[in-house]
């Protein structure tokens, strides 16, 4: 059986770590191996991350051209719908019914980032004196995302569609219960025109 790979700086690989098992809980048939991530994967996906997201292909971009692309994203999700419902049901448990929803909630979780990104606002306080004063967003630079095995596709969904519409790069650690829709998020991500390694999926 061939070993799925995950996702550093836009391409998709083994790594260094051991690889595990993807388990359907409900038969305990073997849906796929994963590959594992070591530590020096994981620094490798952190500093793939940083120099994506210093980088000013996306350092530069402006809020309505993130916005852009999470909406991408979001009609991503919704064309594969079936699909990313398909393995998180094969790796959590859930009925199809719930993971489909929660499949439509991932979608709305990053249309919802794009109009915050989008129409954000800020309040500042009236000067003091002959000064101008502003404020001004900026980025963190790489966030981690680590998420659970119950609600994958809507718990990454929120962590990461809230990050990427700040200006930040995300390396996302998903159980090892669970890798399934991470890694498909992952493919979303190129798939939707996102620079390599503003996603990093780690598994």
């Amino acid at each position: 059986m061939d070993i799925q790979p995950f996702l550093i700086g836009g391409e998709w690989v083994q790594g260094t770590g051991s690889a595990f098992d993807s388990t359907n809980p409900a038969n305990g048939k073997l849906n796929k191996r994963v590959a594992g991530a070591s530590a020096a994967d994981v620094d490798q996906a952190v500093r793939n991350a940083h120099r994506a997201q210093r980088d000013p292909k996306w350092r530069n971009t402006l809020p309505h051209e993130r916005a852009r692309l999470l909406h991408r994203v979001a009609d991503l999700i919704v064309e594969r719908g079936d699909l990313l419902a398909n393995v998180q049901m094969r790796e959590n448990g859930k009925l199809f019914s719930e993971c489909r929803t929660q499949a439509a909630a991932a979608a709305g979780a990053f249309r919802y980032f794009a109009g915050i990104v989008e129409t954000m606002v800020s309040e500042v306080a009236p000067s003091r004196g002959p000064h101008v004063a502003n404020v001004i967003y900026e980025p963190f630079g790489v966030v981690a995302a680590i998420t659970p095995w119950n609600s994958p596709l809507t718990l990454e969904a929120q962590k990461v569609a809230a990050a990427i519409a700040a200006g930040n790069a995300v390396v996302l650690k998903p159980s090892e219960f669970t890798p399934g829709p991470a890694l498909e998020l992952g493919r979303i991500f190129l798939d939707a025109g996102f620079p390599p390694g503003i996603l990093n999926v780690v598994t």
